[in-house]
């Protein structure tokens, strides 16, 4: 298909170049992902995914709104999911900002901080 690209292995900062000008990331996983970085960092690119709806990509992705799940064995969803992300700006545009908002509000450095922070305190309270 010419609109797909293999780019094989990429250093972080062509990762990044090419997630900020992708139309959509796709994360195709099979297996639960604990985190789902690949998402995470796409949306706060403020690039919708399309994601399999397993593991951890399911809260990232459901609650930001910023993409699509996606049963991981339906190869037609993903098709699917992507024609609608890619044929339209404004669900692209409206998918990437509440992505980019949702990384931002809940995984940037000042909120992960907060966060061990809080731990922290409660150790020490609870001791």
């Amino acid at each position: 298909n010419r609109n797909v690209e293999l780019l094989g292995k990429k250093n972080r900062a062509d990762v990044g170049r090419i997630m900020s000008k992708a139309r959509c990331v796709v994360v195709p996983s099979l297996f639960p992902e604990t985190f789902g970085l690949a998402a995470a960092e796409a949306m706060s690119y403020g690039t919708p995914v399309v994601a399999s709806k397993i593991g951890a990509l399911t809260e990232i992705v459901e609650e930001s709104e910023g993409g699509i799940l996606v049963d991981p064995k339906d190869t037609q969803g993903f098709l699917s999911a992507v024609r609608y992300i890619c044929t339209s700006k404004t669900n692209s545009n409206d998918m990437g900002i509440k992505g980019r908002e949702y990384v931002k509000e809940h995984f940037s450095q000042n909120h992960s901080t907060d966060r061990l922070v809080d731990i922290y305190k409660n150790l020490v309270i609870g001791i």
